[in-house]
């Protein structure tokens, strides 16, 4: 069994290759259920949560054999695993975004024959711009992230999806494209959406966080 514990859901993958997610701020031991016959393999950003595991487990941090190489400093372990992930598919250079709860954009280059996790950027996810606005105004509305229908919004609503989601991908192009690098992945909730918003040819992959899991637990135990 896998775990994912991230800023807003636990996402659990079982033995039988299912997957279910649970806000993180219900989360307990119950939503585990009895599906794990071998062994739990969690990753977290969320540290508090592991007080609610009730079986052993491994945790994966950030000083896991990752495949790459780096030097970055209070890097979350899931923007490591998010790059561990592409490197089980892709070859460097390359960038990746994660479009979660908060967004992380992640760049790795090719230093000799090494991988190499450059640096990147985190930006507020669309999710959480939308509520900002709903939060620190009086007649704005609650929104969750969806297409916009044009730049200009004719509405309220179009407005502020315009305005955030248009905003937020559309700057990450630019600033990807002051960059010398070319192929861009994208993963999390919102990386449909960003996907059909960018000017760019992004190449979705789905839960990649997992992929990144899996790839570690075949490097820590030799394979």
């Amino acid at each position: 069994m896998f775990i994912d514990i991230g800023n807003t859901n636990v996402k659990i993958l079982d033995d039988k290759g299912n997957i279910r997610t649970v806000p993180t701020k219900t989360f307990n031991a119950k939503d585990l259920g009895d599906e794990s016959s071998g062994d739990v393999v969690i990753a977290s950003v969320v540290p508090e949560v592991l007080s609610k595991i009730n079986r052993k487990y491994t945790l994966i941090g950030v000083n896991a054999k990752f495949s790459f190489n780096h030097s970055l400093e209070g890097v979350g372990v899931d923007r490591l695993l998010a790059v561990e992930g592409i490197l089980t598919e892709y070859d460097a250079p390359f960038v990746v975004i994660d479009a979660g709860t908060a967004i992380t954009v992640d760049f790795v280059s090719l230093r000799g024959n090494e991988p190499c996790l450059e640096g990147g950027l985190i930006i507020p996810g669309l999710s959480m711009a939308l509520n900002a606005l709903n939060d620190n105004t009086s007649k704005l509305p609650k929104l969750e992230p969806e297409m916009p229908t044009d730049i200009i919004g004719k509405n309220t609503k179009q407005a502020m999806l315009s305005g955030v989601c248009n905003t937020i991908v559309k700057g990450i192009d630019a600033l990807i494209d002051e960059t010398k690098f070319k192929r861009v992945f994208v993963t999390g909730g919102d990386g449909h959406l960003f996907k059909e918003l960018s000017s760019k040819n992004l190449v979705f992959v789905d839960e990649l966080v997992f992929l990144g899991m899996k790839s570690v637990c075949k490097r820590e135990k030799g394979k």
